[in-house]
């Protein structure tokens, strides 16, 4: 038996090595990168990151162009651009996996990267030249986002409440929104509360961040569309809720929900903070037309408002930006 444990703890030790060298596992410093590196065993990863951060389709061939250090800063901060990953395009300037998975000593990347690392990159000093090709709220968003209600919100262990008000609970629970098909659901106050009957606190809660929001490796949302709703649409409702229908060419409220003048609705059917928004401005007492309940100081139902609404497009790509920045304070 020792015989038999002198030989495997050494060969045990050798798999874990060869383990940590095949996922890219030295410093950042050492220059390993895609050459059978993070590529090799995170594939589908690898695959969503050549669309944004990899520069697939927008950079020319960085053997014809001169990168200047200040580029490189954030195109290339690994100098990695002359090696990417077999079959995933021509050399280029690239953000690579560890200019935001950083790792120390030799141990294996870090796993989820917080915002301070996306504002390395993404902050005030962006240089004009990139201006054409992005819109102006994409100046200084860092430092913007950082004063602004999502960076410095309320959160909660509880995950119910941290589903929307912590940047852990949504990356974990956005998608109870959705059908098993992709379809979007009004989940009321009630079935809201049931969908997280069984589940436990939060580990940790944090405010609302860069990747809340967006998949760090595309850039895309986390959010689903379909021909009725925009993907930008469903992302901010699923929080700032509102349930709405389409009638003709306008989305109006949905009766269903909020009832009609004269008869008191299920309140457990609508928004999760239900009797607090109904005597507050919230999207669906402002935005979009149909009667809307109200209720006392005592929260006794008292009848029902009009609302005119703005007519908003919910299946706009800009149905909440047009007039909204979720990244200013």
């Amino acid at each position: 038996m020792k015989q038999i444990f002198r030989i495997l703890i050494p060969f045990s030790v050798l798999l874990a090595a060869l383990f940590l060298i095949g996922c890219g596992s030295e410093s950042r410093d050492a220059g390993l990168e895609f050459s059978g590196g993070c590529a090799s065993c995170h594939e589908t990863v690898t695959a969503k990151w050549s669309e944004t951060h990899g520069n697939l389709n927008e950079t020319p061939d960085y053997t014809l162009i001169t990168v200047s250090a200040r580029c490189k800063e954030c195109h290339d901060p690994g100098d990695f651009g002359l090696n990417p990953p077999q079959g995933y395009g021509q050399m280029r300037p690239m953000v690579s996996c560890q200019s935001c998975h950083t790792s120390e000593n030799g141990q294996h990347p870090s796993a989820m990267p917080d915002r301070d690392i996306c504002s390395t990159c993404h902050n005030v000093d962006v240089p004009n030249s990139h201006a054409s090709k992005l819109n102006n709220n994409f100046m200084g968003i860092s430092e913007r986002f950082e004063q602004s209600s999502h960076a410095t919100s309320y959160t909660s262990t509880n995950a119910r409440c941290a589903s929307c008000h912590t940047d852990e609970g949504f990356r974990a629970y956005w998608q109870v929104q959705y059908t098993d098909d992709g379809q979007r659901r009004n989940l009321g106050r009630e079935s809201y509360i049931a969908e997280f009957e069984n589940e436990t606190a939060m580990e940790s809660a944090t405010s609302i961040s860069c990747q809340t929001c967006h998949e760090p490796h595309t850039g895309a949302i986390r959010a689903r569309e379909n021909a009725e709703f925009s993907r930008s649409f469903n992302l901010c409702t699923s929080c700032h809720q509102v349930f709405v229908k389409k009638e003709g060419s306008r989305y109006v409220l949905d009766e269903a929900v909020y009832g009609t003048s004269g008869v008191e609705p299920d309140w457990d059917g609508m928004e999760y903070h239900s009797k607090r928004a109904a005597n507050d401005r919230v999207i669906a007492n402002t935005h979009f037309a149909g009667a809307f309940p109200t209720v006392d100081s005592d929260g006794n139902y008292t009848g029902h408002t009009n609302v005119s609404g703005y007519n908003i497009d919910a299946s706009a790509a800009n149905a909440c930006i047009r007039c909204h920045n979720p990244h200013r304070p």
